[in-house]
């Protein structure tokens, strides 16, 4: 009887190791299904960051490439800019010339006006004279 008591502890002893490697097994199930949802969303996350990397990327090279438009624009403006500019020193330096031949233009008919104004002072004066004398001339004759 003592064999059979002893192969029944065994046996009970036998049961709780089996009972707690099947406890174990389930624990180590139930961890190993967490280990496999922590690692699919550490590749969902992966994944996320990749196609966040991927639209930041897309981003700055748009942005470079709206910079250098910017830029082929700008340099299009100055060069706008200074082709204009010299145009209108162009135009002032052209517009000063004319100015100033229309002075001397204006300065020698000026001459001229003061040149006909003294002749006509003294048409002027000798036409008064011519009177005077012919005033003269008729008086002599009516007293004669």
């Amino acid at each position: 009887e003592m064999q059979v008591d002893e192969k029944q502890s065994h046996i009970r002893a036998l049961e709780k190791e089996a009972q707690a490697l099947k406890s174990g097994n389930i624990a180590l199930a139930a961890d190993s299904e967490a280990l496999a949802r922590a690692v699919e969303t550490s590749h969902k996350t992966q994944e996320e960051q990749a196609a966040r990397l991927a639209e930041i990327t897309k981003s700055i090279a748009d942005r470079e490439q709206m910079l250098g438009d910017l830029e082929t624009q700008q340099d299009q403006l100055w060069a706008t800019l200074s082709m204009r500019m010299e145009e209108r020193e162009r135009t002032l330096v052209a517009l000063n010339e004319e100015i100033e031949h229309k002075q001397q233009t204006l300065e020698s008919m000026n001459q001229k006006l003061e040149g006909v104004a003294q002749v006509e002072a003294q048409v002027g004066e000798k036409m008064s004279m011519a009177q005077a004398a012919e005033a003269q001339v008729k008086a002599l004759s009516d007293e004669a």
